[in-house]
C-alpha cells in the first residue's frame, strides 16, 4: 500500500501476487470455496425443496463471505461430490485474476477492504474503484456458477435416488 500511495498507482507494486491480491479478492466470494456460486447454482438449477431452503437461509451470510450455514446445511463439508468445484472454482478465478494483473488490465488489490464486504466488491474497493476489477469479479462469479452447476445436479440426483430407495424399501 505504501508503494501505491507514494507513486499514485498500484500497477507496478513490487509484489503484485499475494494472498490478499488473489485469494481474498477473487477466490472467496461467499467464503472459502466460492460458495456464493453454489447458492446461485441452487436457485438456477435445483428442483429439491430442501436445497432451496438451505440456499434461502445461506444467501445473506454468503453475500458477506460467511459460508457456515451452507457448509453444514447441504452438507458441503463432508460431501466428496463438492470437493472438485470447492477447489477448482477458486483456483480458476485466481488464475484469471493473475492473468489480468500480469497483462495490466487491473492493478493488484493493495488498499484495505473491510471484513464482511460482499465478495464481488472486494476487488473493486481494493483497487481503488477499478471498474475492470469489478467486471472480472462478476465474470469470476458467473464462471464459478457454471463450475458448480453439474456437481450440484449430480448431488441432487444422488439424494433423490437414495430417497427413492429408502421409500421403496418401506413399501416392501
Amino acid at each position: 500500500m505504501n508503494y501505491a500511495l507514494t507513486h499514485h498507482s498500484a500497477y507496478h507494486v513490487p509484489y503484485p501476487y499475494t494472498a490478499n491480491t488473489l485469494y481474498h479478492a477473487f477466490g472467496t466470494f461467499g467464503g472459502t470455496g466460492m460458495l456464493l456460486a453454489l447458492v446461485i447454482a441452487i436457485y438456477i438449477g435445483s428442483n429439491n425443496h430442501n436445497y432451496h431452503v438451505v440456499a434461502r437461509w445461506s444467501l445473506l451470510p454468503a453475500l458477506f463471505n460467511s459460508n457456515g450455514p451452507l457448509l453444514t446445511g447441504l452438507p458441503v463439508l463432508y460431501n466428496p461430490i463438492y470437493l472438485i468445484p470447492f477447489v477448482l472454482a477458486p483456483v480458476v478465478n485466481m488464475g484469471l485474476a493473475a492473468l489480468a494483473i500480469g497483462f495490466h488490465w487491473i492493478p493488484p488489490v493493495v488498499y484495505p477492504v473491510p471484513v464482511g464486504t460482499p465478495g464481488p466488491l472486494i476487488a473493486f474497493i481494493g483497487t481503488n474503484g477499478n471498474v475492470v476489477a469489478l467486471l472480472l469479479g462478476i465474470v469470476d462469479l458467473a464462471l464459478s456458477v457454471v463450475i458448480y452447476l453439474p456437481f450440484m445436479r449430480l448431488a441432487e440426483t444422488i439424494v433423490q435416488a437414495a430417497q427413492a430407495q429408502v421409500g421403496g424399501a418401506k413399501h416392501v
